[in-house]
């Protein structure tokens, strides 16, 4: 699915612009994504496991464009891509077509700057308007700050996967489900 381009103002004044991922950005996105697993641990990949090819990447962005029950919103400031976020169906079958999952990855020079914020947003609002009833996610339970915006946006916990994550030094962390009913 393509979702328009928006304009939006963050805390300090710079423009954002949110619009549906191109083929274009195949490059910027494996950047991005690369870049975000390497400065945190709390994304579900290191760095070095992120693999997909360039041809991957536009054929992964070509079909999400095609999609009418999936998108992909980049954040853009000053051109460069920032921010990446993504609304996919859990499973297309009667029972679980309803649902939907959700992915983001904001880089740390743009985080407390309000862009997690408005791809989460706007991906609930076209999750709704796609037909999805729930919006699931999973999230490490120590990230208390994603937790926090999670809920501002109406999502709550409803379980915990424990030791959902090992680490590369072999410690644990628990993960946290959490659902936004649409």
């Amino acid at each position: 699915m393509r979702i328009e381009e928006i304009t939006y103002e963050t805390k300090n004044g710079k423009k954002v612009t949110l619009r549906s991922s191109e083929t274009s950005d195949s490059n910027e996105l494996l950047e991005n994504l690369v870049r975000c697993a390497g400065e945190t641990d709390y994304l579900g990949r290191y760095p070095e496991e992120i693999n997909r090819t360039m041809e991957e990447e536009v054929s992964y962005i070509s079909k999400l464009l095609e999609n009418e029950k999936g998108f992909d919103i980049s954040a853009f400031v000053d051109h460069k891509l920032v921010a990446n976020a993504a609304i996919a169906c859990i499973r297309g079958n009667i029972k679980t077509k309803h649902r939907a999952g959700f992915g983001i990855c904001v880089s740390k020079d743009y985080w407390n700057m309000g862009i997690g914020d408005m791809l989460i947003k706007t991906c609930l609002d076209h999750a709704k308007k796609l037909g999805y009833e729930q919006v699931e996610l999973e999230v490490v339970a120590d990230n208390k700050r994603a937790v926090h915006v999670y809920e501002q946006n109406g999502f709550k916990v409803c379980g915990t996967i424990e030791n959902g994550d090992k680490l590369k030094d072999g410690t644990y962390r628990d993960l946290l489900m959490m659902i936004c009913r649409l």
